[in-house]
This record gives C-alpha cells, structure tokens and sequence, in this order.
C-alpha cells in the first residue's frame, strides 16, 4: 500500500523492532564466526541501512514515502515468514509491515491531496504573460502613526472599484486586460493579493512594487482610507511596474487626485452613496482604463499610438467631470513624456512636450516628475542642435537652454520628497549629471576651458552620487550612467592634456574604466536592445578611442 504517513510514535516502534532483530542476527553471526553465510551478512546490512532510513524518517530528512519506497526492496525479516511489528494494524510493504489506516480514510486523503495538486498546478497565481495585467489590492485603513491594517469598509471599496474596471474592460473589442481582485474564486487564481503595507509612502511604494513583481501585473491599483472617525478620506494610488527594465519616468507610484472625503461605515448598495463614488472615484476610474490603454500600447513600443490616446482622454466624454484637484496633471504629464520619447528621432515633438509638462506644473507645482520632463525637453533641444539635426529657437543659446534644464531638475530633487517613489530624485541627480556633461563639453568646444572644467566637475559628482544609489539590477541606467561619466572624464583630459599630460592620462584611464563597466551593464542584460545599443555605439568605440589616445601619450 502507498501513500501511508506514519507518525513519530510509529516509526519510533519500527525502529525499536528493527534495533531487536539485529541484535538477534548479530548473534547468529557470532556463533557462525568467519563461516557466517552471505544471506546473513546480507541481512545485518540491510537491517543497518533500513535503521538508518527510520532515523531520517524520525528527523524529518526524508518523508514517508520515500522512506517506504527505499525499505522495500530490504530483507527485515528473521525468517520468510516472520513480520516485524510496528503497531496494532499491520500492512505488508515488500518484507516489511507498515500501521494501516482504514481504506476508507486513506482513500479520502488520496483523493483530497490529489485535488490539492490539481489546483496547485492548473490555478495560476501569476498573471499571464502578453497581456496588460491589473491587480487591484485590498484597500487597508491607515492610523494616525502611518501603519496599514485590514479594514472592512476598504475591502468594500476596493471590490467596487474592481467591478468598476472589470466593466468597463469589457466594451473593449479585443486585447482586453486581466484584471485580478482577492474576490474572484479559488478556481481562478491562486495568488493574493491583500492589502499594501507600510507606515509611509516610500514603504508602501517598495511593497507594492514587490508585489506587482511578483504577480507579473503592469499596473497595481492601492490605497488606503485615512483620517480619524470625523473625517476620513480615502487617498487612490496606483503602481506601474518596470516592465521593460526601461529608464523611464511613467514607472512608479501615481497619487491619482486629491483624498476624497467619505462617510463610514461605508454602504455601497445605498444609491446616493454609490452615485457619490461613481461621481467622485469613478471617473479615476475611467482615467485608468485610459491610461492603461496608453500603457499598453507604451509598453509595446507604439509611442506614436500612445501619445493619440493620451490626447483622446483629455477630450473623452466620460471625463469631462474629471477636474484638476483629481489628478489630471497626471494626463499631461503622460502626454508630454510620450511626446518627448518621440522628440529623441523627431525634434517637432518638443513642442508639444514642453506645454504639457508646463500645463501640469500650472495644476501642481511641486510635481517633481513633470519638472524632470520639462527640463528634459530643453536638454533634448541642446542635444538636437549640438548634433546639428535641429536648431534651436532664435536668441537662444545653449547654455541659457542648459541653465533652464538645470533649474528643472534641481527643483525635481529638491520637491522629490512630496512623491512617495524614491527613484524621482535619484532621476533628477542623474540627469543632472548629463546636464552638466553636455554644459561642460559645449563650454569646451568653445574654448572656455574654466567654466568647461566646474561643469565637468558638477557632472562627475552627480553622476556618481547617482551610481551609489542605483541597485545593482537597475543595468540600464547603470550603463547610461556610467557612459556619461566615461564621456565627461575624457572632456576633463582633453580640458588640461597640453599642460598637465600626467593627469590627463590618468583621466582617461578613469573614462576608460567608466567604459568597461558601461559594458558589464550590457553583458549582464543580453536579451535588452537598448543595452546592447549602448554597448555596441557608445561604449566600445569609445573605450577604443581613449585606448588610442592613451597609446600615443
């Protein structure tokens, strides 16, 4: 019989009767002394290796069957017909004897553990993979000292919102995301979601990006119903996870409007109440599907499609009720960071980038992402003209277009500590870093040899502020990082070459080495395209270049 599970007590029986029989052969085996027949000596072995199997049994080293499968083929007993005891109820495994259950209860445990694998193996609980994937956590109740615990009203409103969703996903005609909620059935999922913990914003953002992780969602919506008995508040949030690996700034964490006022205890199936949440939460709603259509087609690297329906949703007729105070900054900042990836190929973009990261710092000042957008429009258009393949707007120069980039991600740095994503300021360092870079490498090819060397000092210390708080799996921005620190030391040798060969030769064995590991970026992410840009355009010809360079000092 398989599958039997014997109890600590029972193999410890098992064990004292296999102890006996041994000492028993042991004597026969003296008396027969060096004449000892081979079935004996067999037998001794056997019964030494099934009492070392019982021990791992009882330490739980091995489990119960392989404990059965390994004894069976052992010969345990003293004579063909003699059956070692090991409880009340005996069952015969090959030679040796097992406690029976019932057949009864042994059948039902088969069946129960059988069903369980099922389950185990044909649920998911990880969303599926080509899809756009939504999970919608259980809102918890934050107290006064920030701590999250599970609330009932919150589970209410998180369900409403997840049916809220769910129902407007279904009007679209294909490409639908899956979106999962801990009220779905057992049967169809196994993952759970909860609710997101931490006692503030920057925990709460760092679970929530583990768990969208490990959920394989693109976007996790969360948030918590704050305040005390007289008035609280429920603050919507919403997650969108690094896919990609992109270096990017729609990943994060999204405070989607201000908190929205509500009564407790919460009764959904009261008709002004749901009205009022329909009026209130459920026009964020709708900006998440629209922003998760955009997402999509963002993720799939169709910016130009992207852009289309960021700029349908701010014209949509179900959002014509959506007001500044719920978040719309949001949308404009989503439109103006898909127009500034297109200004990377297409310099008309930056236009069009420009006013809407200006339109939603006129809705929220101290919005650090769009400060960081806006002032990488400006670093783009410094870019596009030192490249000659755009000029930039009459009367103005490069450096005062550098200057006002600066600014911007300055004040990103400085306001970073309002937004709960810790990686908002460490963005605006680094782009402070390529900033400067480019301000110090213009400074040189004009011959201002002075203010060229304090910019490229501003780039090497911000840049490697940056790189000291990027985690290692952050390849990416590690490679452009590293680049630009290569680049900028090989301005800084280039700056003092003439008078000072020594140090320039010692500078450019710093941008070499800021090379090489531009490369380890790339080699350790084959599979990312861009990486393998960067390594294959930038760093390896350029650490060739500073190779020569440094042959001929």
């Amino acid at each position: 019989m398989t599958g039997v599970v014997m109890k600590t007590t029972e193999l410890q029986t098992l064990l004292q009767s296999l102890q006996h029989n041994l000492n028993i052969l042991r004597e026969r085996e003296a008396k027969f002394g060096i004449h000892t027949p081979l079935d004996l000596v067999n037998q001794i072995e056997d019964h030494q290796t099934a009492i070392r199997l019982v021990n791992a049994a009882i330490k739980g080293e091995i489990t119960s069957e392989t404990l059965e499968a390994e004894l069976a083929p052992l010969n345990l007993s003293l004579r063909g017909d003699t059956e070692i005891l090991a409880g009340r109820n005996i069952i015969k495994i090959g030679n040796i004897t097992v406690p029976a259950f019932p057949l009864i209860i042994a059948t039902l445990v088969i069946l129960s553990l059988s069903a369980i694998a099922v389950w185990y193996f044909v649920v998911p609980d990880k969303m599926p993979l080509n899809t756009f994937n939504i999970a919608v956590a259980e809102f918890g109740r934050e107290d006064a000292d920030g701590k999250v615990t599970p609330f009932e009203d919150g589970a209410k409103l998180s369900e409403w919102m997840f049916g809220k969703m769910r129902a407007e996903y279904e009007s679209w005609p294909q490409n639908r995301p899956v979106v999962w909620h801990d009220s779905m059935g057992f049967l169809q999922k196994r993952g759970r979601i909860g609710i997101i913990t931490g006692d503030t914003p920057a925990k709460r953002h760092e679970n929530a990006e583990k768990l969208a992780k490990r959920l394989g969602a693109q976007m996790l919506i969360y948030g918590n119903i704050a305040g005390d008995e007289s008035a609280p508040h429920f603050i919507p949030e919403f997650y969108i996870a690094d896919i990609e690996n992109e270096a990017d700034e729609l990943v994060g964490t999204y405070q989607l409007g201000e908190p929205i006022a509500i009564r407790l205890p919460l009764d959904l199936y009261d008709q002004r109440a749901n009205s009022f949440f329909e009026q209130n939460l459920g026009v964020r709603a709708d900006v998440l599907v629209w922003f998760t259509r955009g997402l999509a087609l963002d993720l799939s690297g169709r910016h130009t499609d992207a852009l289309a329906v960021f700029r349908d949703a701010a014209t949509a007729e179900e959002l014509k009720s959506w007001s500044n105070p719920q978040g719309r900054e949001i949308l404009e900042y989503f439109m103006g960071r898909q127009a500034l990836f297109l200004g990377l190929d297409d310099p008309s973009y930056l236009d069009e980038a420009e006013s809407a990261f200006k339109t939603a710092l006129a809705i929220n000042p101290d919005y650090s992402r769009a400060h960081i957008g806006l002032g990488g429009v400006y670093f783009q258009r410094v870019q596009h003209h030192h490249l000659q393949t755009a000029s930039l707007p009459a009367g103005v120069s490069p450096e005062t277009e550098l200057n006002l980039a600066i600014d911007e991600f300055r004040q990103a740095v400085e306001q970073s500590g309002i937004t709960p994503d810790p990686q908002v300021a460490l963005k605006g360092i680094l782009s402070l870093g390529f900033a400067y870079g480019l301000l110090g490498e213009i400074y040189l090819n004009n011959g201002d040899i002075p203010r060229a060397t304090e910019a490229y000092a501003q780039s090497v210390a911000n840049t490697e502020q940056a790189i000291t708080r990027l985690s290692d799996s952050q390849h990416r921005l590690l490679a452009q990082a590293y680049l630009n620190l290569g680049a900028t030391h090989e301005g800084q040798a280039y700056a003092v070459q003439a008078e000072d060969p020594f140090t320039a030769k010692s500078l450019y064995k710093a941008a070499q080495s800021a090379y090489d590991n531009c490369i380890r970026q790339a080699d350790a992410e084959f599979y990312d395209t861009t990486l393998q840009k960067i390594k294959t355009v930038y760093c390896l010809p350029y650490r060739e270049a500073v190779q020569t360079t440094l042959n001929g000092l």
